[in-house]
């Protein structure tokens, strides 16, 4: 009997039978076991990915990389002789005399689009900058949606205020662009330049959104959604919402209150003093 452990490269046993990647992007199983004193030998159904193996009979384990080549479906599969079709058990772990079938589905690459205008690529970035993670626990992808709203209609009412002077909104020249780069309305945005820490945030967002990992499609929205707002120009959800801040901060001023907590954050309107 022929006895197999499949594992990732970060040592865990394989639980799945189904990857979403996209091109350049790659998986690394490491196969321990040996089938008549030889490592498995795989076989996938396209050109859609790509095999790399690193096998050496004198060694228990070989290495497999799969990296994504072109949109589409390809299925791995073991070709060895005297090897039958078998699911990986649920947790995990030894199956014997058996491989299962790999399913890689290559999906279409996600990135900042080409096409936004100056503004929109701004306020997107100011989103991902901004917005809640698959990463934390109390991610809800509805709530991310409506966060990322809130935030988008924040900063056109205070441009739309009639009191946008006292808002952080310049009096000239680009009033979103005036806005957000105040230095003192969005974290790590001043002086037309963005951190180089909040746009490493932003770069890993997008990777995570495209590398195959089991939160990838939640990201995958994520970012679809925060790309649709960032379009909008005009007010998605409130017109009361003036502001918001990470819940241990505090609310900025005596001149707002809470309006909503979303997601981390605290979202703030202005009350009744600020219009006197």
């Amino acid at each position: 009997m022929s006895d197999f452990i499949i594992r990732l490269s970060n040592g865990r046993n394989l639980t799945r039978q189904e990857f979403r990647l996209t091109p350049n992007y790659s998986v690394t199983l490491k196969i321990e076991g040996l089938h008549n004193r030889k490592h498995l030998e795989l076989q996938k159904s396209n050109e859609r990915i790509r095999l790399e193996v690193n096998a050496d009979n004198k060694k228990a384990e070989q290495t497999v990389k799969i990296t994504a080549v072109s949109e589409g479906e390809s299925i791995v599969t073991a070709k060895t002789d005297g090897i039958s079709r078998c699911d990986i058990p649920e947790a995990g772990g030894k199956i014997s005399n058996c491989f299962p079938k790999l399913t890689f589905i290559v999906l279409p690459a996600m990135s900042i689009p080409a096409g936004l205008t100056v503004n929109q690529k701004l306020l997107l970035q100011v989103l991902l900058a901004e917005t809640s993670t698959p990463q934390k626990g109390y991610f809800n992808q509805k709530e991310a949606k409506e966060a990322m709203s809130l935030m988008h209609d924040s900063l056109y009412n205070r441009i739309n205020s009639p009191k946008s002077r006292y808002l952080d909104v310049p009096e000239s020249g680009d009033k979103l662009q005036g806005l957000i780069y105040n230095g003192r309305v969005i974290k790590g945005f001043k002086a037309g330049k963005i951190d180089q820490s909040i746009q490493n945030r932003i770069n890993q967002l997008i990777d995570y959104a495209n590398d195959g990992g089991n939160n990838m499609d939640k990201y995958r929205i994520l970012l679809s959604d925060a790309i649709d707002i960032a379009k909008k120009d005009n007010i998605i959800l409130s017109h009361d919402v003036i502001g918001w801040r990470t819940d241990d901060r505090g609310l900025g001023g005596g001149s707002v209150e809470v309006l909503k907590k979303l997601q981390g954050q605290v979202f703030l309107k202005l009350n009744d003093s600020f219009h006197k």
